[in-house]
C-alpha cells in the first residue's frame, strides 16, 4: 500500500467476496485503489470498474493499477449516477468505502482538515477541477443557494449564503454538535477567506474551554458538517445503494463500509428495508485490535454486508 493510504477491513472483505476466476467487482469509491488491488490480485481474470469523484486519486489508482490492464476501468463519477456510468452492466460484487482518504485529508488546498492551511473548500474534487455531478441538496436552502450560484457552493459560499440559524440546523444535524448556534454565529462572522486552521481557531474560540471533555477536537464536527453538505454524501448513498442493489447479480454481495452514525443508520435501513437482500451481518464488523493500532483510520469504520436473492 502506498504511505498515505491503507484500506480498512481489507481482510473482511475479502472473506465476503471471496473473489474467483473471472468475478467482477463494482468499487464503487475506488479512491487510490487499494481495495481493488486485492480483489484482482486474489484470482486470476478478476475484474473492477473503479468510480470516484476525486481526479487526483482516479491518477494515482490507475498507476497503481496499471498492471492489471484491460481487466481494470476507472470512471471519474459520483455513484449516485451509477445508471448513467454502468448501463446495462452487472456486478459479482459490490464495494462502498465510505470514508474520507488520507490524501485528501493531508492536501491542504481541499481544506477538509481542520489542521489545513490551505482555504476551507471541502468538496471531495481537486481544487481548480470541475466536480463530477452530484444530486442536489436536501436541504431547501442550500438547493436555492446553489441554483442563484449555478453550481454547487464550497463551504464558504455555503457558510456566507445561508442564514446562521439554517448554518446551525446544519451543525446540529450533519455534525450532532451540541454547540451549533455558537459555532454558527462564529462562522458568520468570520472572513470568508480564512484558511481552514483558523476557521478552527473560530470554532475553538466559540465552544467553552473543556470540549466534550478534551476527547475530540472542537471543530471535528462542525468541519463532518460542512463536508457532508457540500459533497452531497447522504443524498449520494441514499441515491446510489438502490441503484447497486440492481445491478448486483443474483447471491451477489454488497459490503458497505461507513464511518459515522449518520452513514450507517443509512446503510443499516436500506439492508433491513430492501426485500431482495439478505443482511449477511447482524452486527456490523468492526476492525481488530491489532488493526486499530496499526491503522487509526479503522477505528471509527463499521462493515455491513448482504446477499441479494
Amino acid at each position: 500500500m502506498t504511505p498515505s493510504h491503507t484500506p480498512v477491513l481489507t481482510q473482511p472483505v475479502l472473506d465476503l467476496f471471496s473473489p474467483q476466476e473471472g468475478t467482477h467487482l463494482l468499487d464503487a469509491t475506488v479512491g487510490l485503489g487499494g481495495h481493488a488491488e486485492m480483489y484482482l490480485a486474489a484470482a486470476a481474470d478478476t475484474q473492477v470498474l473503479g468510480l470516484d469523484i476525486d481526479d487526483s486519486a482516479l491518477a494515482q489508482a490507475k498507476k497503481r493499477l496499471q498492471q492489471y490492464g484491460s481487466r481494470v476501468r476507472l470512471t471519474a463519477a459520483s455513484y449516485a449516477y451509477l445508471d448513467e456510468v454502468a448501463g446495462n452492466e452487472t456486478f459479482d460484487h459490490i464495494l462502498f468505502d465510505l470514508g474520507v482518504g488520507s490524501h485528501q485529508l493531508s492536501d491542504s488546498e481541499r481544506g477538509i482538515s481542520f489542521r489545513s492551511t490551505g482555504p476551507l473548500a471541502m468538496k471531495f474534487s481537486t481544487v481548480g477541477q470541475v466536480q463530477p455531478k452530484l444530486p442536489p441538496s436536501s436541504l431547501p436552502s442550500v438547493k436555492w443557494l446553489e441554483q442563484r450560484l449555478g453550481y454547487a457552493p464550497d463551504a464558504p459560499e455555503l457558510i456566507a449564503g445561508i442564514p446562521e440559524e439554517e448554518l446551525a440546523d446544519i451543525l446540529r444535524q450533519y455534525g450532532e454538535e451540541r454547540y451549533a448556534r455558537r459555532i454558527a454565529s462564529a462562522l458568520k462572522r468570520m472572513s470568508p477567506n480564512l484558511p481552514a486552521a483558523a476557521v478552527a481557531d473560530e470554532i475553538i474560540a466559540a465552544v467553552p474551554g473543556r470540549y466534550e471533555g478534551g476527547r475530540i477536537h472542537p471543530a471535528t464536527r462542525t468541519f463532518q458538517a460542512l463536508r457532508i453538505v457540500v459533497n452531497r454524501e447522504l443524498e449520494s448513498l441514499e441515491m446510489g445503494l438502490p441503484k447497486a442493489v440492481s445491478h448486483l447479480k443474483t447471491h451477489g454481495r454488497l459490503v458497505v463500509i461507513s464511518f459515522h452514525s449518520l452513514e450507517d443508520r443509512i446503510v443499516k435501513r436500506f439492508l433491513k428495508e430492501t426485500k431482495s437482500l439478505t443482511t449477511l451481518t447482524k452486527k456490523p464488523m468492526v476492525a481488530t485490535q491489532e488493526e486499530k493500532a496499526r491503522n487509526p483510520r479503522s477505528r471509527s469504520a463499521k462493515l455491513r454486508a448482504a446477499q441479494k436473492m
